[in-house]
């Protein structure tokens, strides 16, 4: 897969803009829709997790920003 190219090239964290861009229009509507910021950050946080795990065969040590 693209994504691991990286990893075997040295990269320790890869960024897909499409994913990102996806969760950035799911925030707009849910703030549109009036959900609560703590929400909505928490489900972001939950599909990168998910996310994240995925490319690491379940084994991350993804931490939202408001943790590092």
């Amino acid at each position: 897969a693209p994504v691991e190219s990286f990893f075997d090239s040295g990269a320790y964290e890869v960024v897909q803009p499409e994913f990102e861009a996806s969760l950035e229009m799911t925030r707009q509507a849910l703030l549109h829709l009036h959900v609560a910021d703590a929400d909505i950050q928490r489900l972001s946080d939950s599909v990168r997790q998910g996310w994240t795990a995925s490319l690491y065969g379940g084994q991350n040590d993804y931490r939202p920003a408001a943790q590092t």
